[in-house]
């Protein structure tokens, strides 16, 4: 998939492990995209372990 992309935009061909490699390196990766809740409280594992050890 990104190869493709990247030969058709820059006219390169890398493998698999060489973009993993080029990726690593801007600090990203290939993990699933993760959203956050925003009404998530700040304090939230505190809470949980408090309401969990009564």
């Amino acid at each position: 998939m990104y190869n493709c992309l990247i030969s058709k935009k820059f006219g390169v061909e890398y493998s698999a492990k060489q973009i993993r490699i080029i990726l690593g390196g801007f600090g990203m990766n290939y993990a699933k995209p993760y959203s956050f809740d925003y009404r998530k409280p700040k304090d939230a594992e505190y809470i949980l372990k408090k309401d969990c050890q009564k």
